[in-house]
């Protein structure tokens, strides 16, 4: 397995922030990738970020995950990390993805518009679609028009520290290629200035960005 890249960004000027890590399981191959992105207009949601990126890091059972519970593990532990978080941060809220490679399929867990993609070349394939309100009025919508509208911002369904909801899940065989998860900073750039960034070179944002690219 090539070591995971990544790059996280932020600017501090909202409430929220952008997190990624990595977990590297010897004792059952398994291996968790996981992106956050804290809403920027909801107090605390950057410690929320903090508190997450540590509960996934230090407390996740990732030794004891199956082919058979994972979908129950996750849910499980996610349900368990908001009651530690929705008392010390009632308003805080974010986005994220988890995927999680176990015998060659990678199951995916995701909640907002934080996405998993393939990369292809210079291309990037996004494989879930964003919880994006302009998309549930426009389900046929390309990338293009998806990343130009002015309403790609508004989302239905993320992470509360309040009020818990299942993130959407599905399973694939992961096949010989790189893939990466994105905040929204990153995949609603142009694809120029996100080639930019994944060969490491300098671009003006305007927004928190993070990509975690394995």
């Amino acid at each position: 397995m090539n070591t995971p890249i990544k790059l996280v960004e932020n600017l501090y000027i909202s409430y929220g922030a952008d997190g990624a890590d990595y977990i590297i399981c010897t004792e059952n191959n398994v291996v968790i990738y996981f992106i956050a992105d804290g809403h920027s207009q909801r107090s605390g949601s950057a410690d929320l970020i903090r508190l997450f990126i540590d509960y996934m890091n230090n407390h996740l059972p990732h030794e004891n995950l199956t082919k058979f519970n994972i979908k129950q593990k996750i849910c499980e532990h996610l349900r368990i990390f908001k009651e530690t978080v929705k008392r010390k941060l009632p308003r805080a809220a974010m986005c994220f993805v988890i995927a999680v490679k176990l015998e060659n399929r990678l199951h995916t867990f995701y909640l907002g518009d934080c996405r998993l993609g393939m990369l292809s070349g210079k291309d990037i394939i996004w494989i879930t679609k964003p919880h994006s309100c302009v998309l549930v009025e426009n389900p046929n919508m390309t990338e293009e028009e998806l990343r130009l509208s002015e309403f790609n911002h508004l989302i239905y369904k993320q992470f509360s520290a309040i009020k818990f909801k299942d993130p959407d899940y599905f399973a694939f065989d992961a096949i010989d290629s790189n893939y990466i998860l994105a905040t929204d900073g990153f995949w609603k750039l142009a694809p120029e200035q996100q080639n930019l960034i994944l060969d490491g070179k300098q671009v003006l944002i305007d927004d928190d960005i993070a990509f975690l690219k394995f």
